[in-house]
């Protein structure tokens, strides 16, 4: 079976397995940095939004 694959595809079993991994990784490297940018983003907005709120509420607080 691993024979009929190879013959159809023209790879071999390695290059597949480090393509994968390859993929994987860059996949996982992207879906990481774009977590943290959220995760980022969000916490100052939501920091800006609390100062609001307590500057309404305390109008001497600046």
């Amino acid at each position: 079976m691993d024979d009929l694959a190879r013959d159809l595809l023209g790879i071999s079993r390695s290059f597949s397995v480090k393509l994968i991994l390859s993929l994987s990784m860059i996949i996982s490297i992207a879906f990481g940095v774009t977590v943290y940018y959220t995760y980022q983003n969000n916490l100052k907005l939501f920091e800006q939004e609390i100062n609001k709120q307590f500057a309404g509420t305390n109008p001497g607080y600046s």
